[in-house]
């Protein structure tokens, strides 16, 4: 079984992520918000980890990807919608309906061997990730360091 899916762009999301300088626009985070919203992070990180997985036709690589799949689907689900909007006004029906949504599909597809379905569950990874970019002068995240796993 040969999984081969591009997710490399998560990688560099994953880096503007962390790397992009705190920027609260005069919001104020508490560290419940803070947690809370590194769940967002995690659940890009862990899908980042699965797409590099994936990528390599190494069939013990399969487990790797689906534990990190799990992970992400489960911090995204974890982050709460409040959080969300605080970031940005648009993140939380994209994370939700898009993202989301497109994890448990790609699980789906990876545990039936579907590749169609895992294609398309990428595909639409992509496109959260094209919206993210997009927008991402936009978002409102705290001042100070946000972790790496």
């Amino acid at each position: 079984m040969r999984h081969i899916v591009n997710l490399r762009p998560l990688l560099a999301l994953t880096c503007t992520l962390l790397l992009i300088a705190g920027c609260s626009k005069g919001l104020q985070w508490s560290d419940r918000e803070i947690s809370n919203g590194q769940r967002l992070l995690d659940a890009i990180e862990a899908t980042n980890a699965a797409g590099s997985l994936l990528s390599d036709p190494n069939p013990d690589n399969v487990d790797k990807a689906l534990t990190e799949l799990r992970r992400a689907h489960i911090a995204a689900a974890q982050v709460d919608d409040q959080v969300l909007d605080k970031l940005h006004p648009g993140l939380q029906p994209r994370l939700r309906l898009n993202f989301q949504r497109a994890l448990g599909r790609m699980i789906q597809a990876v545990e039936t061997n579907d590749s169609r379905a895992l294609n398309k569950s990428a595909d639409t990874i992509q496109d959260f990730i094209a919206w993210y970019r997009a927008n991402e002068q936009d978002f409102r995240w705290w001042d100070g360091p946000r972790r790496r796993r």
